[in-house]
């Protein structure tokens, strides 16, 4: 979890508060001309309710906490959604009628969501949404929470710096070419028994002769077989080299939705500039693939040598 330092606090007066001062300062001038108490009184009043809108904002708009909970799952030019968690650390006050904005790094525009009320001692989770453009690291900058309440004279802006990475996986396509071929669907971990069994049981009629323990089946009157056998993956996968080439982009999206729509890609490895990488399971092929970046062909060499097959970006179609 993530929380937000703050940064910079800033005060404001709006347009309404300067024309609202103006008419304090012009009913003050009056009643000093005219030796009017009535006016006098009458602009203390304004004065009043202008100093109360300052003494607010200073006690009710200055103990936010901003965090962030479980990352997103966001996709290259796909909205998404993430939340930003606001806790209320004034125990007295509530916060009401705030605007919270979040600065995101690459975005000329903040996102921003209102905040209608948020009880003392309490957490509200607001909700944000963005389309992000291309793949990576997404840095959300800051946070900027800003009120006017209650009688939208003068602004407060509290600036808080948060600095989250939220991971952007590759953009999934509509339409892309079929798996590879039923040939390549064979390769990768395959699997084969070890020889361990977890149980024995007697023999039925139909049952794989070649699974019968003879030795225990010597002691009983019918045979018993090996049930459950303990199986193990060859470390020979498949394994995605991210060659060089012009459609680089493009061939990361395709094996993106290839991932999406078929089992058995967490069975393939990948090579990285940081060497070969074995997914267990599709979130590490997506994260995998969200950061990959084209790597030189020298090193498709040592692995073909190894054994390895290989599904090069340059041989995926376009």
């Amino acid at each position: 979890m993530i929380e937000a330092e703050l940064i910079g606090n800033r005060w404001a007066l709006t347009k309404p508060g300067r024309l609202y001062l103006l008419a304090i300062l012009l009913t003050f001038l009056i009643s000093y001309l005219v030796n009017h108490n009535l006016l006098f009184m009458l602009a203390s009043t304004f004065l009043a309710l202008f100093l109360y809108n300052l003494a607010m904002l200073k006690v009710q708009f200055n103990k936010f906490r901003f965090h962030i909970k479980n990352p997103p799952e966001l996709f290259a030019r796909r909205i998404g959604t993430f939340e930003i968690h606001i806790e209320n650390a004034n125990r007295l006050l509530p916060v009401t009628h705030a605007s919270i904005q979040v600065e995101v790094e690459g975005f000329d525009e903040p996102l921003t969501a209102p905040l209608a009320q948020l009880r003392p001692g309490r957490e509200a989770a607001l909700t944000f949404s963005l389309e992000p453009e291309k793949r990576g690291w997404l840095v959300l900058k800051s946070v900027v929470a800003e009120s006017a309440n209650p009688f939208g004279l003068v602004s407060r802006k509290q600036v808080f710096k948060l600095e989250q990475r939220l991971l952007v996986f590759p953009e999934v396509l509509d339409h892309v070419p079929e798996l590879v071929s039923a040939e390549d669907t064979q390769r990768g971990f395959v699997s084969q028994q070890t020889g361990d069994y977890q149980y024995l049981a007697p023999y039925q009629p139909g049952d794989d002769v070649r699974m019968i323990h003879w030795k225990k089946s010597t002691l009983s009157v019918r045979p018993v077989i090996k049930k459950d056998l303990v199986r193990m993956r060859t470390a020979d996968p498949r394994v995605f080299f991210p060659d060089t080439c012009n459609h680089f982009e493009q061939a990361i999206k395709v094996l993106t939705t290839w991932v999406l729509r078929y089992e058995g890609f967490e069975e393939w490895a990948v090579y990285t500039t940081e060497g070969l990488k074995l997914p267990n399971h599709r979130d590490q092929m997506l994260t995998i693939l969200a950061l990959i970046q084209p790597v030189s062909s020298a090193g498709a060499v040592e692995l073909q040598r190894r054994g390895y097959r290989l599904l090069f970006a340059s041989h995926i179609p376009a």
